[in-house]
C-alpha cells in the first residue's frame, strides 16, 4: 500500500502513531523470542505513561474537539479499550500470557490504521482552514519524543 499523504498540519500526530506501530512490532519480537511478560508488561507501563496517555490526551483535546462524528467516537472507544487492557495488564501481570500480548499489539496497529486511513482523511476534509491551523498550533509540541525505554527486550531473549 502507498504512503498516506498526510496534511502539514496532522503530521506531528502521524509521527507518533509511528511509535505506537513499533510499540507493536517490539511485542512481536518479544514474543517471538521468548522473553518473559514480566519485562515486556514493564514496558507496556513504560509506554502507556510516556507516549499512550499523552499523545491520547493530544488528540482528544487538540483535535476531536472539532467532530462529535462517529468516527471521533469510534476513536475514543478505542482509546479507552486500549487503556483498560493496560489497566488490566499492570493489575494482573501474572494472569497475562503472550496471546494477551499479542491482542494488544494487535488492537493498537488497528487503532492506528483507522486513525491514519479514515480519521485523520475526515478531519482534513471537513475542518476549516483556521481549525487545522489551531490543531497545529496545539499539537507542535506533543509527546512525539521517542522510546528510550531502556531494556531493549525486542533485541535479545535476556528472559
Amino acid at each position: 500500500m502507498a504512503p498516506i499523504k498526510r496534511s502539514e498540519y496532522l503530521k506531528p500526530l502521524s509521527r507518533e502513531h509511528h511509535y505506537s506501530l513499533l510499540f507493536g512490532w517490539k511485542l512481536r519480537q518479544g514474543i517471538s523470542r521468548g522473553v518473559s511478560i514480566d519485562r515486556m508488561v514493564d514496558y507496556i507501563r513504560y509506554f502507556e505513561l510516556h507516549m499512550l496517555i499523552p499523545h491520547f490526551k493530544e488528540e482528544e483535546t487538540c483535535l476531536f474537539i472539532y467532530s462529535d462524528s462517529p468516527y471521533v467516537q469510534q476513536a475514543l472507544d478505542e482509546h479507552r479499550h486500549i487503556l483498560s487492557i493496560i489497566a488490566t495488564m499492570k493489575v494482573e501481570p501474572g494472569n497475562t500470557h503472550y496471546a494477551d500480548l499479542e491482542a494488544l499489539a494487535s488492537l493498537v496497529d488497528s487503532h492506528v490504521r483507522f486513525e491514519e486511513r479514515q480519521l485523520f482523511p475526515y478531519f482534513e476534509q471537513n475542518l476549516t482552514q483556521a481549525q487545522l491551523e489551531a490543531v497545529a498550533a496545539a499539537i507542535k509540541d506533543g509527546p512525539a519524543v521517542g522510546d528510550d525505554f531502556e531494556d531493549n527486550f525486542w533485541e535479545s531473549p535476556k528472559n
